[in-house]
């Protein structure tokens, strides 16, 4: 008697737990299937996303680390909104994510302070989305205080390249000790290089791509944003010697 009581308080215990989740997020949603004698079944399928950390401190970081999950069956990808309308590429579905810039002025965002909606929809093998524009959306809130800028970084800032081949890099900002990532305006982005050393392309904007000159030898890159800088180191190699 005392194990089944235990097995059935455990079980309860874990239902109320993510029926909380699932609440406090506002992430419940139901979807409509037909089935095979026309008639509509109704099918709770339960989707979050969230911000990890604790839910009453102010987010500084503009690429915070998101939680995400849905049962949706097969999902394969999963999209990211400011406004629910302007959606991210496609990105292969992970539980764990940050690489969505929530203030970068793109997909829906805007570039400043203030209170935040990131909202989040899944597509599946067979290329169904959910939720699609007729069901309630997935998505969470929360403050967002923009850090003053201090440093640039390119990533990578160190690798190789072979002849002729290119690379791409991307610049980012960071605060006064690089703990938290503040978003930068692309347009404002000047990359440049000495002569010789192969190409860059484009010149402007947060991403480019580097070419490497068909002769061997150390080079650099580098990216300028208002009075910051930063460089990035390349060595250009050669075929291998026999």
């Amino acid at each position: 008697m005392d194990r089944v009581f235990l097995y059935k308080n455990k079980k309860l215990f874990i239902l109320i737990c993510f029926f909380i989740i699932t609440t406090l997020s506002g992430c419940d949603r139901t979807i409509l299937t037909p089935e095979p004698d026309g008639q509509n079944n109704n099918i709770i399928i339960h989707s979050y996303v969230l911000v990890k950390g604790n839910p009453d401190e102010i987010i500084k970081d503009c690429t915070p680390e998101l939680s995400i999950f849905t049962d949706m069956s097969d999902v394969t990808y999963m999209s990211f909104s400011g406004n629910g309308s302007d959606w991210s590429e496609w990105a292969a579905y992970s539980e764990s994510y940050n690489k969505l810039n929530i203030a970068s002025g793109l997909n829906g965002t805007a570039m400043e302070s203030g209170f935040k909606t990131i909202f989040v929809r899944f597509k599946d093998i067979n290329d169904v989305i959910f939720p699609n524009d007729l069901q309630e959306p997935v998505y969470c809130q929360f403050d967002y205080e923009m850090q003053p800028l201090f440093s640039l970084e390119i990533q990578p800032e160190k690798t190789q390249v072979g002849l002729g081949e290119s690379h791409e890099f991307i610049v980012k900002g960071y605060d006064l000790f690089g703990k938290n990532e503040v978003p930068l305006d692309g347009q404002q982005v000047q990359w440049k290089k000495t002569c010789g050393v192969g190409k860059l392309n484009p010149t402007t904007g947060l991403k480019t791509v580097y070419t490497a000159p068909e002769i061997p030898g150390i080079r650099d890159i580098s990216a300028h944003y208002g009075k910051l800088g930063t460089g990035a180191w390349i060595e250009v190699i050669g075929p291998a010697k026999e």
